[in-house]
């Protein structure tokens, strides 16, 4: 399948979860754990099982971070707009 948007990357489903309509797929991809929302029709067509190599699209004209200092509501959640693909960052521990 030919694609024009650059920004693929290439991972292994870890984790899918089906909802009423929507089903919520986890990949790991060098070292990130990335997470997208997909109908359940688009789950059913891919075939999607544990362990599947995918690739992430990611069609994004803007990316929005937000640092949450509240303890109870870390880790941080990056989200890319406009695009369903999101991310689970994990505080970076202090090398002091």
């Amino acid at each position: 399948m030919d694609i024009s948007a650059r920004n693929q990357i290439k991972g292994r489903v870890t984790n899918i979860q089906s909802g009423k309509a929507m089903t919520f797929v986890t990949i790991q991809a060098d070292g990130m754990q990335l997470a997208s929302a997909i109908t359940n029709d688009g789950a059913h067509d891919l075939k999607l099982k544990q362990n599947d190599q995918v690739t992430a699209i990611v069609k994004a004209t803007e990316v929005i971070l937000a640092k949450v200092l509240l303890a109870s509501l870390a880790p941080v959640t990056v989200s890319l707009v406009k695009s369903v693909l999101c991310s689970t960052v994990k505080p970076w521990a202090s090398s002091k």
